[in-house]
């Protein structure tokens, strides 16, 4: 099976300046490409370094590749990643 049906989680990280109309702004472009549900990835962390670390649960590859791309563009996101797939063997 081709990954354009399977879910993507997709880790970004917002730079350390970035302001919270940036993170907004970041947040509304992903719902607007389809981006599935984001959540931080520490929920109610103090730490202001693990608070601004997001996955994003792509409903498929190909939203997934166009969130990557429009993180990538964007001056407020530090980092962005495709958190790889996991399969249990046993």
């Amino acid at each position: 099976m081709d990954e354009s049906g399977m879910l993507m989680k997709v880790n970004f990280k917002f730079q350390e300046d970035a302001s919270d109309l940036d993170r907004a702004k970041v947040l509304q472009l992903l719902e607007d490409r389809g981006g599935g549900k984001v959540a931080p990835l520490f929920p109610g962390d103090a730490d202001p370094e693990l608070g601004s670390i997001f996955v994003a649960e792509v409903p498929d590859g190909t939203r997934g590749h166009r969130a990557i791309a429009a993180l990538n563009r964007s001056k407020a996101v530090q980092y962005v990643e495709r958190e790889p797939a996991r399969k249990l063997i046993r």
